[in-house]
This record gives structure tokens, C-alpha cells and sequence, in this order.
């Protein structure tokens, strides 16, 4: 095990993350988890900048919630996939 020195709020965001992680099934944190584990702390949104609102948090949410049913294939490749599968109809 590696220790470090984090302080408590970075430890709270990374047990968060690491709880993610296990909710998908995944070996490790990847950086959609701890994002999603940032979005969570209300102290870490002000990284996002001051005029993110909750409308915006949830949009965030629900792209990475969309990313992790598709794999985390990013809209741009998920578009090239299906012009693809159109052509071979």
C-alpha cells in the first residue's frame, strides 16, 4: 500500500471515487469517477467555476452517467460507429 499525505477533503473525494469504481465494476479509478466524486463534494464545484449552477452539475452527471452505459465511447466516436453501421446496412 502507498502511503501519502493528502488532506481530509482530497481523502474523502478519492474513498468517493474508489466507491464509484466499485458501483461500475471497474479494477481501478479511472478519471470519470473522480470526477463524479469531485461533483459530489460541494466544496470541490467551485473548480468548475463560479457560474455552474445545479442545472449545469446535472447536465455533467448525466453525460458521464450516459458515457459509462456506452463504455466510455465519447459522442464523437459513437457517431462514427453508427455512420459506419449505416453504410454496411
Amino acid at each position: 500500500m502507498m502511503l501519502s499525505r493528502l488532506a481530509p477533503s482530497a481523502k474523502a473525494v478519492r474513498a468517493r471515487a474508489y466507491g464509484y469504481a466499485a458501483r461500475d465494476d471497474e479494477g481501478e479509478i479511472g478519471e470519470e469517477h473522480l470526477l463524479e466524486a469531485l461533483l459530489a463534494e460541494s466544496d470541490s464545484r467551485r473548480l468548475l467555476g463560479d457560474g455552474v449552477g445545479e442545472q449545469a452539475l446535472g447536465q455533467i452527471r448525466g453525460e458521464l452517467a450516459a458515457s459509462r452505459r456506452k463504455g466510455g465511447l465519447p459522442a464523437a466516436e459513437e457517431a462514427a460507429m453508427c455512420s459506419l453501421s449505416d453504410r454496411f446496412r
